[in-house]
């Protein structure tokens, strides 16, 4: 018996045996009691487009839709992953059960938690013949939550899960080609980019078996029109209007002067714990140097290695759970290789990819793990105690009473829509300065490519939006910037009709 054979059967009797189970079973549960603590007891750094998915799912709830300003009468879908927004929403079914207020932070905690456990039973199915294996891949999940922000804050839960899915389809070579479909389409309700790198690599891979591919496709438009479905039975536009916002934005350099693929690969090395781009690169690259030895395998693989790089030159640079994305889409791709390399016995070398994803995956836990990032909207932060505050002071029909500033009812216009619009409750409304929710706010919107796939009035202004209401001649609206420290408040004098320890206000009409 050959040195791959051996191998092969000593994993096998491993994966067989009641102890490889136990072992599995129990790192898991350990792995899940760690996140749960985390979590639940320590956790207190988010972003503020955390609390946008967060809002849109609490809608759900409340109102049974996933429109972002209900008020406001827009089916726009403001969820970049839409499987994300969906995880979240059990969780605050289950609080709302109990008569338990969906609106505070420790609500958002058990939500985001929750999510995980409700990505992770989705998925399931997939794995019902390997379920040592998905327990395993559980093990790293919930590790990894506790690490990186995009999991559980974030689309990054959906999208590890869908893509190591979508990799053990397409190990097993299984006859099963309308679920592939849907695999590939869960990767694109994932993270849209992805997904059609996930739907191009799958079209190089079955472009010999037109049939096969016939399929596959056919799962994925299947799966498209029951997911079309539900979006407009809660209200919304299929597509990710943030599809169109982000790329628009992007192009503006409207939050930085950087792109994705500027930052990426120091971001990559940082995020393992190291300081020097060139490990981003070698992460980058590594599976590009080694595919060669796949043979015809070698083009699916450079061709998603490549489709990724293009796609992060039109990507912002300063979110920082895009290049913790990329890392989890390398990571599955450093999989893959490692696989195929296996199943083709180069086992030399399917070993030493092996140890590299190894490697990669550890020093992320050590750099990471149980680690609160510094991030302007922390809990208890200034920025996050600000808009918190402006939040809680909604009365309803998209009006406020910020009562430091003034005692009559005023509508708001900012940037960062996130916590305000999550603690407003349902009946909010924001002029969106930034365009998130309101793209013809933003300069060439109307003249993106990107607006033939949606609808003409999705390109109305926040200036549109605001004529809806009866009282817009009499109701006052401001410009509203949360300061994040001592030194923005002292600089803020001057510049801001009213200025204090948290709030710059300007009158805008």
């Amino acid at each position: 018996m050959d040195k791959t054979k051996r191998t092969i059967t000593a994993l096998s009797l491993i994966g067989r045996s009641d102890f490889g189970l136990i072992a599995t079973s129990c790192a898991f549960t350990f792995s899940i009691l760690l996140a749960c603590g985390f979590f639940l007891f320590k956790k207190t750094a988010y972003l503020d487009d955390s609390f946008i998915y967060l809002h849109m799912a609490a809608n759900i709830v409340e109102m049974g839709t996933a429109r972002y300003f209900p008020i406001a009468d827009s089916g726009m879908l403001l969820s970049s992953s839409p499987l994300r927004l969906l995880t979240l929403v059990p969780g605050f079914l289950i609080l709302d059960a109990f008569n338990i207020p969906l609106r505070t932070i420790e609500a958002a905690r058990f939500a985001f938690l929750c999510s995980g456990f409700v990505a992770f039973l989705f998925f399931s199915p997939f794995w019902t013949n390997r379920i040592r294996v998905y327990l395993l891949c559980g093990t790293a999940f919930f590790l990894l939550s506790a690490s990186l922000d995009t999991l559980f804050l974030m689309e990054g839960g959906v999208l590890f899960l869908s893509l190591f899915t979508f990799i053990k389809l397409l190990n097993e070579r299984a006859d099963n080609h309308f679920g592939m479909g849907l695999a590939v389409l869960l990767v694109g309700l994932s993270r849209p980019e992805i997904g059609v790198v996930a739907t191009i690599s799958t079209a190089l891979i079955y472009f010999s078996k037109p049939r096969v591919l016939a399929r596959i496709m056919l799962g994925l438009a299947v799966g498209f029109l029951a997911y079309s479905a539900l979006m407009l039975a809660l209200g919304v536009y299929p597509i990710p209007s943030t599809i169109w916002s982000k790329l628009v934005t992007g192009r503006l350099r409207l939050f930085t002067d950087k792109t994705l693929i500027e930052v990426l690969p120091m971001s990559i090395a940082q995020i393992i714990g190291l300081s020097s781009s060139w490990v981003g690169w070698v992460l980058i690259g590594l599976p590009a140097a080694i595919s060669p030895a796949l043979s015809r395998g070698a083009i699916p693989v450079l061709s998603a290695l490549s489709l990724l790089l293009i796609i992060a030159m039109s990507m912002p640079g300063n979110f920082v759970w895009y290049s913790e994305n990329v890392l989890i889409a390398l990571l599955a791709i450093l999989m893959a290789v490692t696989i195929e390399l296996f199943r083709k016995r180069l086992t030399s070398i399917s070993i030493l990819l092996g140890m590299a994803l190894l490697l990669t995956f550890s020093l992320t836990l050590v750099a990471n793990f149980g680690k609160n990032k510094n991030y302007p909207w922390n809990e208890n932060s200034p920025a996050y105690l600000a808009y918190q505050e402006v939040g809680r002071s909604s009365i309803g029909d998209g009006k406020y009473v910020i009562d430091r500033y003034s005692s009559e009812p005023v509508r708001i216009r900012m940037c960062e829509i996130g916590i305000v619009s999550f603690f407003s409750g349902p009946n909010s409304w924001i002029y969106d300065v930034c365009g998130l929710i309101q793209i013809g706010n933003l300069k060439g919107a109307s003249r993106s490519w990107l607006r033939f796939f949606y609808p003409p009035s999705f390109r109305e202004t926040g200036d549109d939006q605001l004529m809806r209401f009866k009282d817009n001649q009499t109701t006052h609206v401001i410009d509203v910037w949360a300061l994040r420290s001592k030194e923005e408040a002292a600089g803020a004098i001057g510049k801001c009709k009213f200025v204090d320890d948290r709030l710059c206000i300007n009158e805008y009409k």
